[in-house]
């Protein structure tokens, strides 16, 4: 993933320590684009369950914010 993300230099990301608060950052990155869309990638383990912890954030607020674990 992170090479994929060094071959696209126009696309942007942000790199976080801990993935609840990455949830909440994408949350708050999608309020504030004209047409709103966030992702945040994890591995797989506790890290997945921190981001589901913050996913309900982007449920109510009806933002589309895409979680993505993998092993």
């Amino acid at each position: 993933m992170g090479q994929a993300l060094q071959q696209k230099p126009d696309f942007r990301y942000y790199q976080c320590r801990n993935e609840q608060a990455m949830v909440h950052t994408a949350v708050a990155y999608a309020k504030t684009k004209p047409a709103p869309d966030a992702g945040v990638y994890s591995s797989i383990g506790p890290g997945a369950t921190n981001m589901v912890t913050g996913a309900p954030l982007a449920t109510i607020n009806r933002l589309p914010v895409a979680a993505a674990a993998r092993r």
